[in-house]
């Protein structure tokens, strides 16, 4: 064929020679080329796009060069500036047109081809002979056995084998809640999780529903089991009254599908998890009694106990956006937080970072390891967190969190953290840090990132750093999208991890920003503050002068629940009692105007006693609290004890008594109550007023601390 002027018109498709050897990096090469529209791109930005290596990026563009000359395109290599397709508008567009007619052929990434062996041996019902791998992926013996090595290594955590047996095959051995939990964090491993929220979300291209359709990692992805678990994740959702993060969802759906994928083929839990008495008095318990339910009418099968108790230590795991956990058992909210500001405290001394000024670090934090430590009790294994990124970009502070894990592993002994456990809390502190140094911010952004708080702050502490003008309004789930809302916000652009599907300006880029995702941020912001400066300003004015009349209701709402609690503050002095249920009497009576109130009060302190001891050595109090219906608005008084009472466990110097209400129309209205609860580990001043019984002096901790975030509240409304 005769190469034609690289500006000519009239190429079409049926000037290709017939040559369909691409693989699927080599198109993606081309791709890349041509959304540069003829300029330059580094190798090394090339690679940092689609996550290989600059040697496979170098190794690939011979063949590259090849299939564009055959087809009379024009590909440069220039010198110190990259290599580029040089063509018009129309032919590249002709560009993409080949490469979608084009045959790919298959080509498995090294990662890609061992998850499909992991695949194949998790759902095997017999041993597979080497020649079943080396044939379909091409592979040499050699490599097989170097792939086998790593995924046995990988699978150590969960007391899976892989086993070579000469004249049997290669079998995988391991007990069923081990194998189930392996496959949902290899599903994370090994996939790309940045496409995983197809498996929850809409459908708007036909090529996302088929997608994960073959893989052998997940041939539980069957268009009934899916569906059913899509729904029964939406139910658990509205019955536990939460927001799961993305990778919840994903895990939570994955989960559902594939317990109901293994009942079928026969292959049912039969051991039961560690700590049933506190599993099985949990409302998550009650909500998988009731998911059992539903698959036994959906599929017509009979779902036995262990079933139960296993999904219900997964629900018990699970991470949501926002959590009332501190008013569902404040107890545990205290314990926590003494760990989470003694780790503080410890990175702090190490770094010089004023991290305990970080208030929405603490909260964030004090949530991720409050499910981290149920989560660790149960033996279940958290998936990769992105733990040497971690290392190489915040050396010190991994450092240093590394030794605050210290008070951590004193207080979940004799269970032990994974390196993984220790990436998380690191990637708070990281974030925590960048936030720390932000300065001004012009464009407003909303980040969305599918796997979770951690990461997503993170990438929004990163987008900040790399660029000043930014401002993080918010860190939303890619399910949540309104864009409605977003304009009413003011919301100029969202940076997602994820491919989300929205007419609203937006960008996909890596948790990680590389070359490529700063090249397309910058020419966004470029866009940005030229064509919509004027339109953002007046959106803003707008905004802040016309707030809604449901955030002034609720905002009003707020503030007659912060008066209560304030006003209603009293210390009761005692001089002595023989039992903690006499201090639950005294409280009970102290917090009630009718005897019918007395005796709810009470049955609710009881209740909550029978659960756990209420107990705090720290403190020397005990924590009585209830969620009741009898109440309209949240109390919180303290029981002073002239002559401290001799537990099992310490001393009694007293006992808090805290009441909120069982329904209110908003969560928030429940936020000043566990504000309180947690005053008394933040602030040693308020627990010293509490014990020198002096009322004035609690009232004014108590009064300045809901005030302060009375202030907080109005101001996220009015920076909305």
């Amino acid at each position: 064929m005769t190469k034609q002027d690289p500006n000519a018109s009239g190429k079409s498709p049926g000037n290709k020679k017939e040559k369909n050897n691409l693989s699927k990096r080599q198109k993606a090469i081309i791709h890349t080329l041509v959304q540069m529209k003829g300029r330059p791109v580094t190798v090394a930005a090339i690679s940092e796009k689609l996550s290989v290596s600059n040697r496979t990026v170098l190794r690939e563009l011979p063949q590259v060069e090849e299939w564009l000359e055959e087809n009379d395109f024009r590909f440069v290599r220039k010198r110190g500036t990259g290599v580029a397709i040089e063509e018009t508008a129309e032919n590249l567009a002709l560009v993409e047109e080949l490469l979608h007619i084009e045959k790919e052929v298959v080509h498995y990434s090294k990662d890609d081809r061992r998850a499909r062996i992991l695949g194949s041996l998790f759902f095997a019902v017999s041993p597979f002979k080497a020649y079943a791998f080396t044939s379909v992926y091409d592979i040499s013996e050699g490599t097989l056995y170097t792939d086998l090595d790593v995924l046995d290594t990988w699978l150590e955590d969960y007391n899976i084998k892989i086993n070579r047996r000469p004249g049997l095959g290669i079998f995988m051995t391991g007990d069923e809640a081990s194998r189930r939990q392996a496959i949902v964090n290899a599903i994370f491993e090994f996939l790309d999780v940045n496409r995983m929220p197809v498996l929850i979300g809409r459908y708007d291209k036909e090529d996302d529903k088929n997608i994960w359709m073959d893989h052998p990692l997940i041939p539980f992805f069957q268009e009934d089991i899916i569906q059913f678990a899509r729904k029964a994740c939406r139910y658990c959702e509205e019955t536990l009254q939460v927001n799961y993060v993305d990778s919840s969802k994903i895990s939570l759906v994955n989960r559902i599908s594939l317990a109901v994928y293994r009942m079928q083929k026969d292959r049912y839990l039969r051991t039961m998890p560690e700590g049933m008495d506190h599993i099985v008095s949990s409302r998550e318990y009650k909500l998988a009694k009731e998911l059992a339910g539903m698959i036994s009418q959906e599929f017509d099968m009979e779902v036995p106990e262990e079933e139960v108790a296993h999904m219900t230590t997964y629900l018990l795991t699970l991470r949501v956006w926002s959590s009332s956990s501190r008013l569902d058992d404040p107890l545990q909210d205290i314990n926590v937080r003494y760990i989470v500001l003694s780790m503080v405290g410890v990175v702090e001394q190490l770094t010089g970072i004023p991290f305990k000024s970080e208030s929405t670090m603490i909260d964030d934090l004090a949530e991720h390891i409050a499910i981290m430590k149920k989560r660790i009790s149960l033996d279940l294994i958290v998936g990769s967190s992105q733990s040497a990124v971690i290392k190489e970009n915040y050396p010190s502070i991994y450092t240093a969190v590394e030794t605050a894990c210290q008070v951590l592993r004193e207080w979940i002994y004799p269970k032990d953290l994974k390196e993984s456990d220790i990436g998380f809390i690191a990637m708070h502190f990281a974030a925590a840090a960048e936030r720390l140094q932000k300065n001004a911010r012009k464009v407003a952004v909303v980040v969305v990132c599918p796997v979770g708080i951690a990461s997503s702050r993170m990438l929004a502490a990163s987008l900040v750093k790399s660029f000043p003008e930014i401002e993080i309004r918010s860190i939303s789930s890619a399910f949540s999208i309104n864009e409605g809302r977003l304009k009413r916000e003011g919301i100029d652009l969202i940076i997602s991890t994820a491919e989300i599907h929205t007419d609203f300006p937006h960008l996909c880029v890596n948790k990680v920003l590389q070359v490529q995702d700063k090249m397309m941020i910058k020419n966004a912001l470029g866009e940005i503050n030229r064509g919509h400066l004027q339109d953002r300003i007046s959106q803003k004015t707008g905004i802040q002068s016309s707030l809604s009349l449901d955030n002034i209701r609720t905002m009003s709402d707020l503030g007659t629940e912060i008066v209560e609690l304030t006003e209603h503050f009293r210390i009761v002095p005692v001089e002595k009692v023989d039992s903690v249920d006499g201090l639950i009497e005294i409280a009970a009576a102290s917090l009630s105007d009718s005897g019918r109130l007395q005796q709810k009060l009470m049955e609710g302190f009881r209740n909550r006693e029978k659960i756990s001891d209420t107990y705090v050595k720290e403190m020397e109090i005990c924590l009585l609290h209830c969620k009741t219906d009898a109440v309209r608005h949240s109390r919180f008084i303290y029981i002073a004890l002239q002559q401290p009472l001799q537990g099992p466990r310490g001393s009694i110097r007293g006992a808090v008594g805290m009441t909120v209400p069982a329904v209110v129309e908003d969560d928030i209205l429940l936020e000043p109550a566990g504000r309180l609860s947690s005053l008394l580990v933040e602030d040693e001043g308020f627990l010293q007023a509490l014990f020198q019984r002096d009322t004035t002096a609690g009232v004014t901790y108590i009064e300045k601390a809901l005030v302060k975030y009375y202030q907080h509240e109005v101001t996220k409304i009015m920076e909305v």
